[in-house]
């Protein structure tokens, strides 16, 4: 991707001056990649090695050793730093790139201890009909259990916002049976509050409010 629209020099110092595309003037493109980029690839050994390639397209660490400094005039660096091997972090400039940075501050310091606190702080309701259900429920474990389906919203809305901001070199890093696996049981442990939040309001509904009913609350809660 083209960054600037010319390069000329500047005939007093010596020095460029770059001119800028028109659009690009506040902000760059998210996956162009700069200097940031650049620098954690050479702190990269190991993908380092993969992306810098010789101009017939072999690797340059595949020259044997002695080789290797006599070869660099044969370096495709347009190729080598290209976004797609060094771009690890989109650089977006929105909502999504905001929450994908403080989204733990968000969801413990802010709405979980929020909604606990007002939970904990609300006492049952005097007198409900047979039947009838507040909206998070009637008792206090079910409130509880309703603070927990905070967790697949956050996890919800930070998944979105990773899939805004992750590079391509991340992308196929994370790809494969065994990430595939591991996303299955984060997305199991994280919906557990859904299943456990459903099984109380189950209960609730069968209208037992008596104390081996809310002993079983509590134990639910509490798993």
């Amino acid at each position: 991707m083209l960054t600037y629209e010319k390069v000329d020099i500047n005939e007093k110092n010596g020095k460029d001056s770059k001119i800028l595309h028109k659009d690009f003037e506040n902000f760059l493109p998210a996956d162009v990649a700069n200097y940031d980029d650049w620098n954690e690839l050479f702190c990269d050994p190991k993908r380092l090695g993969e992306s810098l390639l010789l101009e017939d397209g072999s690797q340059l660490f595949e020259q044997p050793g002695g080789e290797r400094f006599a070869a660099l005039h044969k370096m495709d660096w347009a190729a080598s730093l290209n976004r797609f091997w060094t771009k690890t972090h989109r650089e977006v400039h929105s909502m999504w790139g905001f929450l994908a940075s403080t989204h733990r501050i968000w969801l413990v310091k802010h709405a979980f201890l929020f909604c606990l606190g007002l939970t904990l702080a609300v006492k049952d309701p005097d007198h409900i009909d047979f039947g009838h259900v507040a909206l998070l429920g009637n008792t206090w474990p079910v409130r509880l259990a309703a603070v927990g389906l905070l967790v697949p919203l956050h996890a919800f809305l930070w998944g979105f916002a990773r899939y805004h901001t992750t590079g391509s070199p991340v992308c196929r890093r994370i790809s494969g049976p065994a990430c595939w696996l591991a996303s299955f049981g984060r997305t199991v442990l994280w919906a557990s509050p859904v299943f456990t939040y459903a099984a109380l309001r189950y209960i609730e509904l069968q209208g037992k409010l008596n104390d081996e009913n809310s002993d079983l609350q509590i134990g639910l809660v509490s798993s």
